[in-house]
């Protein structure tokens, strides 16, 4: 049931985005209220209220939904440190062994067997690759990470190496997706009026942002990476 999907393929339309909105909100008061909830409990009680409802949710509807809630999961540790995310146990990563752990995830996401993966994903219309999680899954097991608790301090060291050590030449060059990242501070200043610019429409035509301003619609430009 594709209109029921909350984690659409590529592009979302309006509604969809709406519905993925409303299920991270869900799944957001749900860890307010719970903050031990873990991914199975969380997908028992879904196919629980579906079956209350005479419904069946199919495998690659459970599969987005266990993704939604385990990114908003990884959200609420990385910004609320103090939920009981416990790194004690866990071991300590220097500024070296990052740049190994981040050398290791390179080596395997060029590898044939990961592109081979994605791309079978990519054809599923799955968003955010399962792939790449099972990467740095593996990568941060071979690195010491123990456990489901570990496994998440793990990837979240990871996924923050350029945060935690900011213009390190040799940690952007360790990882493909830190090293062409093309998000940038923007130069020009909050308030100034944005130079005209060619633009390419989803039909792929040509036009300029001053000409759909002058239609006198409204328009928002957003740039993002999942990675």
């Amino acid at each position: 049931m594709a209109s029921e999907s909350y984690w659409p393929p590529a592009m979302q339309s309006p509604a969809d985005a709406r519905r993925t909105a409303d299920f991270r909100r869900r799944v957001q008061n749900v860890l307010r209220k719970c903050p031990g909830c873990t991914t199975s409990t969380f997908l028992a009680g879904l196919k629980a209220k579906a079956t209350s409802q005479g419904k069946t949710l199919s495998e690659n509807e459970i599969r987005n939904y266990a993704r939604i809630f385990e990114d908003v999961l990884e959200e609420a540790q990385i910004y609320h440190p103090d939920d009981g995310f416990d790194r004690s146990t866990q071991p300590k990563i220097d500024r070296d062994t990052l740049l190994k752990m981040l050398k290791r995830e390179t080596e395997l996401r060029v590898s044939k067997e990961y592109v081979q993966k994605t791309e079978v994903e990519a054809q599923k219309g799955i968003f955010m690759f399962q792939a790449t999680i099972d990467v740095q899954r593996q990568v941060v097991k071979e690195f010491g990470f123990k456990g489901e608790n570990g496994i998440r301090v793990g990837i979240e060291t990871l996924r923050t190496a350029l945060a935690t050590y900011p213009n390190d030449k040799e940690i952007i060059n360790a990882a493909n997706y830190i090293k062409y990242n093309r998000c940038f501070q923007c130069k020009i200043p909050i308030g100034a009026t944005f130079p005209d610019s060619k633009l390419l429409t989803v039909d792929k035509k040509s036009t300029t942002l001053g000409s759909l301003l002058k239609k006198g619609a409204v328009n928002v430009v957003c740039g993002a990476s999942w990675t």
